[in-house]
């Protein structure tokens, strides 16, 4: 069965697997004139170089006055475009963890299925037991009583013929 990861090591991983590489102008790496050194975030990524254009294209804002129909089209067919991946996103998640979700309640179940046998099994014996030690206990007492009486009855005959009949009673089972 395949290692399940945590809900944080999860999200980590959605995480890392969404991160897309920054834009970069065409002269990246050698010619770039805004390369920007990346300090290291273990277990995100160890650090580096990046490209600096894309903060300059992301500071150029439009406003109000400035920004034209078609500019303003291309703002929400990109911000149609990330919600919809980001549902997208979102969505997998929610399947992924529903997949997850799904198979640990089988085996929960069948646990349980397990479990249930097994107490079913233990109280089947138990009542066995308790059963054949009822019978023992009433056999012994039908011996007993059955012993009395030979002793009553043999009171009354001679003493010799009494101590063979008690002799015999008292002598161990032949198998």
């Amino acid at each position: 069965m395949p290692d399940r990861l945590g809900p944080i090591d999860y999200v980590r991983q959605q995480a890392a697997e969404r991160e897309q590489p920054a834009a970069t102008c065409p002269g990246f790496p050698t010619e770039c004139s805004n390369v920007k050194t990346v300090t290291p975030d273990p277990p995100t990524h160890f650090g580096g170089i990046r490209c600096g254009c894309a903060d300059q294209a992301a500071t150029e804002r439009h406003t109000v006055d400035t920004i034209t129909s078609d500019a303003l089209d291309a703002l929400y067919e990109q911000l149609d475009a990330a919600q919809d991946t980001e549902l997208a996103r979102q969505l997998a998640t929610c399947d992924k963890a529903f997949a997850s979700a799904t198979v640990r309640a089988a085996e929960a179940e069948q646990r349980a299925a397990q479990a249930e046998a097994l107490a079913r099994v233990a109280h089947e014996t138990s009542n066995r037991s308790e059963t054949e030690r009822a019978r023992a206990v009433e056999r012994a007492e039908q011996a007993e009583a059955a012993i009395e009486r030979v002793e009553a009855a043999t009171h009354d005959l001679r003493h010799k013929d009494a101590m063979r009949i008690l002799a015999a009673i008292d002598e161990p089972k032949e198998k």
